[in-house]
């Protein structure tokens, strides 16, 4: 199972069980309308799937991750960790 990448107020990682009692017994293709921190969509690892959210910069983190992963990680690398000595 993958982890989420992003905590969002709400999420669904706790419930994950009682979604799944709703699930059909064959998931053919995934579609998250609101995928906020993405705990369903990571934890079922489909192979189809389409997400979608309402925040706009939520998407772009989402495209960012998926289009241009080594970018992402190498910007995110050159900020200073809070929690390393001053």
């Amino acid at each position: 199972m993958a982890e989420p990448i992003l905590k969002w107020a709400g999420g669904k990682r706790q419930l994950l069980d009682q979604l799944y009692a709703r699930f059909p017994a064959q998931l053919g293709r995934y579609h998250g309308p609101f995928v906020g921190g993405g705990a369903v969509f990571f934890d079922v690892e489909p192979a189809r799937a389409t997400v979608n959210d309402a925040n706009p910069r939520r998407v772009n983190f989402y495209e960012q991750v998926r289009d241009r992963p080594e970018e992402l990680i190498a910007r995110l690398a050159s900020f200073d960790d809070p929690e390393s000595d001053p």
